[in-house]
């Protein structure tokens, strides 16, 4: 039988500053393992926004191991899902970052999650 889905939740109250999900041990009342399989991200803005919404996977082995996942324009929209079409594992201290660029989300709450798994 293969390892269990595991899920965390993050919202967040104002937009402006990035939105992310540290990968250490208790983080939202979850312990993950050292290395992980990526299974997909989800954001979600309160309302619809015309914005530039950024995924990127930030390595605690340094900038030069981080990584933008995907970059999708919303055109008022509400919605980005990132789903890897290959295999991205992470560790403990990498953490996912979801930034808008900004020019309306000032005030607006967003909503992120991730979906993980224990990496054979």
């Amino acid at each position: 039988m293969g390892k269990p889905i595991q899920t965390l939740f993050k919202t967040q109250a104002d937009l402006v500053t990035p939105m992310s999900l540290t990968l250490t041990p208790g983080t939202d009342g979850r312990d993950i393992e050292d290395n992980i399989q990526l299974l997909g991200c989800y954001f979600k803005a309160a309302t619809a926004i015309t914005e530039t919404v950024t995924v990127t996977l930030v390595s605690a082995e340094g900038s030069g191991y981080s990584f933008l996942l995907d970059s999708t324009a919303l055109s008022t929209g509400t919605t980005v899902v990132y789903s890897p079409t290959g295999f991205i594992g992470m560790k403990k201290g990498d953490v996912l970052t979801f930034a808008v660029t900004s020019a309306t989300a000032s005030g607006m709450a967003g909503y992120m999650m991730i979906q993980y798994k224990e990496a054979a």
